[in-house]
């Protein structure tokens, strides 16, 4: 049962910016889970990558079709993507016209894939059953759980590190956050143990000052996850949890039927949002490079902010449960 409630939650803390020409459109990638109308032979793509730029009504596949994609990345290069999926991880190095999966048997349910922005090469997986990594770009695969849950229980959602430092790792499991100095080798917990947590947020702030999400609740650390405290005590079971990247205090955190709850401080106080979403579940975040633009991910498809989230505006032509978001400036 937690496996199932985590594919639906883990797969929302993410925020990409790439570089462009100057006065070019905003380039949006987004996956889409499920569909209002049921998948038919023929018809055309109801799940999987889609990509348009911010203008755009309609949106384009991306991959392979109908496939069941969680989470979107693209190494610091530029030169390859990668798409976790339900069947694995699957590479493509000409921009999307073609993917190939570069995993084995054993990685099946491939929730999150890191790549190293220091060295491209590597990269580490995060699956139903624990965690992968690889140095040479998806060719060869070892399991890098020691440390981690009892077997059976080693689901891992996603992977995180401070700007700027990927020497320490941390990840949530659904036996709580573990910790590895040693590029994933061994694991320690270091806090919620025997409790599901969602995501944690360092990238925006520093390594003294972090939040995580654990069922409906924020938590506070200011000691590099050794003390957790308390910040916000939710309603509702949370999601994700993003900063704006042009003021790291301004955070937002989102979920089931939550709409979107605003601190202006780095957790110290929080507000509910009153605009299109207040009361919707959402499941994913992602900002333009100013942070102006807010795209958020829904069970009523895409919808954009241009004013800092106080009023959405609704894509129709892209319906269903939208997952994942990222955008390209």
């Amino acid at each position: 049962m937690i496996r199932h409630i985590f594919t639906t939650c883990v797969l929302v803390f993410s925020f990409y910016a790439f570089t462009q020409p100057p006065g070019s459109k905003a380039k949006i990638f987004f996956i889409k889970r499920a569909g209002t109308q049921p998948l038919q032979v023929g018809k055309p793509m109801q799940t999987g990558l889609f990509i348009c730029d911010s203008s755009e009504k309609r949106s384009h596949p991306v991959g392979w079709k109908n496939i069941i994609a969680t989470h979107f990345t693209v190494s610091s290069d530029k030169k390859t993507w990668y798409l976790s999926a339900g069947n694995g991880v699957l590479r493509s190095i000409d921009g999307g016209k073609t993917f190939k999966i570069i995993t084995d048997w054993r990685m099946t349910e491939v929730m999150f894939t890191w790549v190293n922005p220091q060295n491209p090469k590597t990269l580490i997986s995060c699956t139903a059953t624990g965690l992968f990594r690889s140095h040479d770009e998806g060719k060869t695969w070892k399991e890098i759980n020691k440390g981690l849950a009892r077997p059976g229980e080693k689901y891992a959602g996603q992977l995180y590190t401070a700007k700027g430092d990927t020497a320490t790792l941390y990840i949530c499991t659904a036996e709580g956050i573990f910790t590895s100095a040693t590029n994933g080798d061994t694991w320690n917990l270091v806090g919620f143990k025997g409790k599901e947590t969602a995501c944690i947020d360092i990238a925006g702030g520093t390594k003294e000052q972090m939040l995580a999400i654990a069922g409906k609740n924020v938590f506070v650390s200011f000691n590099k996850g050794l003390k957790w405290e308390l910040c916000y005590a939710g309603k509702n079971r949370l999601c994700g949890m993003n900063r704006t990247p042009a003021d790291p205090s301004r955070v937002y955190v989102y979920g089931i039927g939550t709409g979107l709850i605003f601190s202006p401080d780095s957790g110290k106080n929080w507000n509910l949002l009153s605009n299109e979403l207040t009361g919707k579940t959402v499941f994913c975040l992602s900002f333009s490079n100013d942070g102006k633009s807010l795209y958020a991910g829904t069970d009523e498809g895409l919808w954009i902010s241009s004013n800092n989230g106080k009023s959405f505006a609704r894509h129709t032509e892209w319906d269903g449960r939208i997952t994942f978001v990222c955008s390209e400036e």
